[in-house]
């Protein structure tokens, strides 16, 4: 019984720290698809294409894709644990976030390895 207590109590630190770590390399990533786009003097669909299909960019992005996946995650689950009151509706509705993520995570890994 205290064991659990221990555990809950730490749940929400490790999701604040998780969305705060996941928004960084957000961040960063988008820092450094700007610094991509703003340094070359004409984006053409080569270039892009040449950009996108070496194999660390297809890691980075599938790394990105997993924290934004998280990071939203996180977010709406708060959102429908704060503001949704009925027990089934909540669960009825994180399992349709769930799905959709999952979805988003199939689609996003197959767009970015089929390049």
């Amino acid at each position: 019984m205290v064991k659990n207590i221990i555990i809950f109590k730490y749940h929400g630190i490790y999701e604040w720290l998780i969305a705060r770590i996941s928004g960084a390399f957000i961040f960063f990533y988008f820092v450094y698809l700007l610094s991509f786009i703003f340094g070359i003097d004409k984006i053409t669909y080569e270039i892009w294409y040449i950009f996108f299909s070496r194999n660390i960019i297809k890691c980075f992005n599938v790394l990105i894709l997993f924290f934004v996946l998280i990071h939203s995650w996180i977010g709406i689950n708060h959102v429908v644990t704060d503001y949704i009151k009925s027990l089934m509706l909540k669960q009825i509705l994180q399992l349709i976030l769930i799905a959709i993520l999952f979805g988003y995570l199939l689609y996003g890994l197959i767009i970015m390895w089929n390049i």
